[in-house]
């Protein structure tokens, strides 16, 4: 265990951080439940954002699992569920990596397939921002490097879709033209 104290406060360890989410998160890691992540949201919801990205690495990993394997006969709202989960987290705190970014990006653009329903799509295109707009700093800069391999257009075309107060369809149309670019670039 590993616990440092300063001024009034105890610093606690990843480990001693992570200790509370485990069994939810390898509940999760292993079947889909809409409690258990329902549970997950509620414990996220009430720690604090310094301690949250500390562990995000942890606290994503059963979303990314499932949004890669999307376990047949999972249903639908499950997805949904998990997206409004990243959401909320990164709502509250800083994207840490790029490589979260990149992994939660991939596996987004998997799930939008012909015949994938507008809510999902809009939700995808809604979590994707959310991403984007939590990469801040060092992870925003280097998302913008040229030379990182990550070529996305992170100027006007996001804040632009953000911002839009149209239609429904309408944000979702012009999402699909960001998004489609996005994968041009990762495939490049």
């Amino acid at each position: 265990m590993y616990l440092k104290c300063s001024r009034n406060k105890v610093e606690m360890s990843e480990e001693e951080i992570f200790r509370k989410f485990r069994p939810y998160c390898a509940v999760l890691a292993s079947q889909p439940s809409a409690e258990c992540l329902a549970k997950l949201a509620a414990l996220c919801d009430d720690t604090a954002a310094a301690e949250l990205e500390l562990v995000q690495e942890y606290l994503v990993f059963p979303a990314q699992l499932h949004l890669k394997t999307r376990a047949a006969g999972t249903p639908r709202n499950f997805t949904l569920a998990v997206l409004e989960y990243l959401r909320t987290l990164y709502k509250r705190i800083r994207l840490a990596s790029l490589f979260i970014f990149k992994d939660l990006l991939t596996s987004c653009l998997a799930l939008v397939a012909p015949g994938a329903g507008e809510d999902l799509q809009l939700s995808l295109c809604s979590t994707l921002t959310q991403l984007l707009a939590a990469a801040r700093g060092a992870v925003a800069e280097e998302m913008a490097d040229p030379d990182s391999g990550m070529k996305l257009p992170l100027s006007h075309s996001w804040r632009w879709v953000q911002r839009q107060t149209d239609r429904k369809s309408t944000r979702l149309n012009s999402s699909h033209t960001v998004i489609s670019y996005a994968v041009f670039c990762l495939k490049k």
